[in-house]
């Protein structure tokens, strides 16, 4: 997870550079590309089985409302609810499963860093 968390600090100050310094200067198409790819990123947040405890339905790994908070957002809500509740196989699976989703997204950054260009 901290190797994941990393490369998304690095992938997103990259990113957030680029664009600063070329972003103005973009042509629309390329634009339009930065646009598909963030929504495209979006869902490798998204991460199949959901969240155990009968809540499938919540893919994302990063935030979702608690299981006892109503709609009080969580983060990492499937390693953190697995810690308070000592379940510590789904803490090694929701940790892999969290940072495959992070890592995936840190590779959508450096995707948009490339279309961006030099």
């Amino acid at each position: 997870m901290q190797n994941a968390l990393q490369r998304l600090k690095t992938s997103a100050a990259a990113y957030d550079a680029a664009l600063a310094a070329k972003g103005a200067a973009l042509p629309a198409s390329t634009r339009a590309e930065l646009v598909a790819l963030a929504a495209r990123n979006e869902q490798t947040l998204l991460q199949e089985p959901g969240l155990p405890g009968g809540r499938g339905w919540y893919l994302n790994m990063l935030y979702a409302p608690g299981r006892l908070t109503g709609y009080g957002a969580k983060t990492l809500p499937g390693v953190r609810e697995a810690i308070e509740d000592e379940r510590w196989a789904d803490v090694e699976t929701y940790t892999a499963l969290t940072a495959r989703a992070v890592e995936m997204y840190a590779a959508g950054l450096e995707e948009g860093v490339r279309l961006i260009g030099p």
